[in-house]
């Protein structure tokens, strides 16, 4: 297990590796403990269509985005490289000068 690996969180959108490869993003519902020690229900809804809600248990470091196996498929859990944030221009600070008129939607009060 990486301690400095974060274990992933209910409302969290994760990745889903097949074979080593992207297969789907999923939302991740909830974590609970399953009954044996030391390993966890994941339940999530698949970010796919049509969408499917699946359970899969799964220990700590498969939590942590280590490589398992799964009828000898290759898996793997990851946060999703997302996209830098743009960076929007600061808004101008004068104001222009409008000639125009304001008309009320609501009638003449």
């Amino acid at each position: 297990m990486n301690p400095k690996a974060k274990l992933f969180q209910p409302g969290e959108i994760i990745l889903v590796n097949v074979e080593e490869r992207p297969a789907f993003f999923a939302l991740i519902e909830r974590i609970e403990p399953d009954v044996k020690k030391g390993w966890r229900r994941m339940t999530f809804v698949t970010l796919t269509l049509p969408m499917k809600r699946l359970t899969w248990i799964l220990d700590e470091d498969q939590l942590q985005g280590q490589p398992f196996t799964m009828n000898q498929v290759p898996m793997q859990l990851q946060r999703p490289p997302f996209p830098p944030e743009e960076e929007t221009a600061a808004p101008e600070k004068r104001r222009r000068r409008s000639s125009g008129n304001i008309v009320s939607l609501y009638g003449d009060d």
